[in-house]
């Protein structure tokens, strides 16, 4: 069993649209990898206060027209295993 031995807080912002999330898939932060992510642990967490999601990076093939910018809270728990 395993017991919980600490917990980690942060805010950011997220980008989403039609239930998806900008982001890009785990292990791999390049930008030319960026897509819609239907998984919100793949999300792209700013830390800086965004106000224009035409500021953001994104692929040619693809659009962030329609996205909007939503502030979240994102916690990290911490167990020890038995």
């Amino acid at each position: 069993m395993s017991k919980e031995i600490g917990r980690r807080s942060y805010k950011g912002q997220v980008i989403t649209k039609n239930g998806k999330f900008w982001g890009y898939p785990p292990g791999d932060c390049s930008t030319q990898d960026r897509a819609w992510k239907d998984n919100v642990a793949e999300a792209i967490i700013w830390n800086t206060k965004l106000d224009d999601v035409t500021k953001v990076f994104c692929p040619t093939d693809m659009s962030l027209e329609g996205s909007e910018i939503k502030n979240i809270t994102k916690t990290i728990l911490i167990v020890e295993d038995d």
